[in-house]
């Protein structure tokens, strides 16, 4: 009696060290798969209780069927069952539940004593058998440990799920508004290119109408680059092509390119920008899309007539923007929640700002990516509003001797450039090969990749643009195909991938399937020009 009642504390200490051990599992399995779950889950119970074998069957994948896995001692869990296995298996499935005291099953290594449980009750599919040789197996205290362990491993295995459908649904999306962003932009594509055949033309009495068009497709543009920004924002993939630029000049170039917004509603803008003479290192068009932002929101929430107020400084290294205006002002409930994603306060029935909510949560995230800070400023509703901006200044990077810019339509018709190109649109490729001509280039185009491939190499090309999302072979295989084929005029070609897709990572693909430009419709002929011409 005596000698039992000695060995309790030891017993007791050693079912504390158990338990500590058990609470530490959470940790290590945490952003792990199902499968490493299960395994840790085993290694830890084989640790404390003499378990010769278990038998799983469970989800490796967050909406699949279980699996049924063996793990032999320490060695590691598989799918592959020999015959004398499955036949111990399948006997094991007949165990009742909730037996402590186990069942006494025949196996390939002699008999063992097996208990089962369910992997949470609320995943009547998913079980575990474990099974020793052990004497005296198992003891109340096995059993405890055991249920512990597999409890605590349900809860990881459901987490796993859960993170794994999470992600699924965020890979989904993304692909969704990948894709809707391309659906999207290629009919706004031979819409902007028929713009420019109109006014190269020669249209003056329809100015008006041309101009109006014009706005709307670039607030469409610019909704669509806002429904990808979604993605970049959320997932924290907003990226940087940095280089050391004049802040003072992309201020202005995102006020020039407000200008006709604020010109139609009749807005007063003032800029004082004077003192402002430092330069950033960052993203110059990120920085224009920043201010862009500002100055489209000002422009929506302030009524017409209204006026608009750009201030700019530097001091002590650090440069401050200040947009405001005297507009419709930022209740003080909403002031904190202002840079919020899909924040837009009350919105009226006729939604007359229109907008997704989205410009000023990556104003934010563009000014953090820049070492700096976004501030909103409002006396209430009614009484207008100001967003301040700070950046950190640098060193100006000296500035290389710049050639005059060249007259890109000249300079291609003296040439004689000859372009092939290759788009599934037919309107896109009509109206895009008609401008092109106007510009004096030779135009051959083709609808899918082997029309290409039989005009390209005859024709000689000096330049190929190719859409991306073409029918059966795409625009990335087309290349490669384009480039070995034996023309060795179209080997030497200039690539221009001229696509929907305008994600960072289509860029990148582009460039690594030898792309040497990558541009997202609607695209403007100015740039398209400037790609053609940098091949000359």
């Amino acid at each position: 009696m005596a000698s039992s009642t000695n060995e309790r504390p030891e017993d007791d200490r050693g079912a504390l060290r158990d338990l500590m051990g058990l609470l530490a599992l959470p940790a290590l399995w945490a952003g792990k798969d199902p499968r490493s779950i299960i395994d840790l889950m085993a290694g830890a119970i084989s640790r404390i209780v003499p378990v010769r074998v278990a038998i799983a069957e469970v989800r490796l994948r967050s909406r699949g069927t279980p699996v049924a896995l063996i793990r032999l001692g320490a060695g590691p869990w598989t799918e592959q069952f020999t015959p004398e296995w499955l036949a111990f298996a399948h006997t094991c499935r007949s165990i009742p539940l909730y037996s402590d005291r186990g069942v006494a099953v025949p196996s390939p290594i002699g008999e063992l004593r097996v208990l089962r449980f369910f992997m949470g009750a609320g995943a009547r599919d998913e079980r575990i058998w474990l099974a020793s040789q052990a004497p005296g197996f198992p003891t109340i205290n096995n059993v405890a440990f055991m249920r512990a362990a597999v409890s605590l491993a349900v809860s990881g295995l459901q987490t796993a799920y859960s993170e794994a459908e999470r992600s699924e649904a965020l890979r989904a999306k993304d692909e969704f508004l990948a894709l809707l962003g391309h659906e999207l932009r290629n009919p706004l594509a031979p819409i902007v290119t028929a713009l420019g055949l109109i006014r190269r033309k020669g249209a003056a009495h329809l100015e008006d109408e041309i101009s109006l068009i014009g706005r709307q497709v670039h607030h469409l543009s610019r909704l669509v680059d806002d429904l990808l920004d979604i993605t970049r924002i959320t997932r924290d993939r907003v990226d940087l092509e940095r280089s050391v630029f004049e802040l003072r000049q992309a201020l202005l170039e995102a006020v020039e390119m407000v200008l006709p917004m604020l010109e139609q509603r009749r807005h007063s803008l003032q800029v004082d920008i004077g003192e402002l003479t430092g330069s950033v290192d960052g993203d110059a068009h990120r920085l224009r899309q920043l201010f862009t932002n500002l100055l489209v929101n000002a422009g929506k929430y302030t009524p017409e007539g209204g006026e608009i107020r750009v201030h700019a400084h530097q001091a002590a290294g650090q440069a401050s923007v200040t947009i405001s205006d005297n507009g419709s002002g930022i209740e003080p409930d909403l002031l904190p929640r202002v840079f919020d994603l899909f924040e837009q306060g009350k919105v009226s029935s006729d939604r007359a700002q229109g907008g997704l909510g989205i410009g000023l949560a990556l104003v934010r995230k563009l000014a953090m990516l820049h070492e700096g800070s976004v501030t909103a400023h409002s006396e209430g509703a009614g009484k207008g509003a100001s967003f301040t901006v700070r950046l950190p200044l640098c060193q100006p990077a000296a500035a290389p001797a710049s050639a005059p810019a060249p007259d890109l339509a000249q300079s291609a018709a003296a040439k004689g450039q000859r372009v092939f190109l290759v788009d599934d649109n037919n309107d896109a490729r009509e109206t895009l090969s008609s401008l092109l001509g106007m510009f004096g280039y030779k135009v051959m185009a083709a609808a899918e990749a082997g029309e290409a491939l039989r005009k390209a190499p005859d024709f000689e090309p000096d330049a190929v643009i190719l859409d991306i999302g073409l029918p059966g072979m795409d625009g990335y295989q087309l290349a490669g195909a384009m480039r070995s084929s034996d023309g060795a005029k179209l080997r030497d070609a200039r690539f221009i991938a001229l696509t929907g897709y305008g994600q960072e990572s289509d860029r990148a693909r582009a460039l690594t399937a030898g792309f040497h430009t990558h541009l997202v419709k609607p695209v403007q002929i100015d740039e398209l020009l400037l790609a053609l011409h940098r091949q000359a």
